[in-house]
């Protein structure tokens, strides 16, 4: 039987992103589809009110200082789970003038 692909879920081929809040680093955690639906139901929960549950999700995306995050605004939290989570759906912006074959020289 032939291999199509193989993934290694140990390893990311992706630099690992960074969120600056305060002066304080936080490494974006690397985001599998477990995290993902996790993050979802945390949503649930915090439309429903729950402060834990917006902690929870914006810890479950982030490593560094946790008691920083508790000085966030809502709209702040909203903005760093959408960069974290933005950044492992689609890790690398294409090039704006990427690579391209070049024009046929005329003789």
């Amino acid at each position: 039987m032939t291999t199509v692909l193989e993934i290694d879920t140990t390893k990311s081929l992706y630099k690992s992103a960074e969120i600056v809040i305060d002066g304080k680093v936080f490494r974006v955690k690397t985001i599998t589809l477990g995290a993902l639906e996790e993050i979802q139901r945390l949503q649930v929960d915090a439309q429903a009110g729950s402060a834990a549950a917006i902690r929870q999700m914006i810890e479950s995306v982030l490593e560094g200082p946790t008691e920083l995050l508790l000085k966030l605004t809502v709209e702040q939290v909203a903005q760093v789970i959408e960069a974290a989570v933005g950044k492992a759906i689609t890790p690398e912006a294409k090039e704006k003038n990427g690579h391209r074959p070049g024009r046929k020289k005329s003789l």
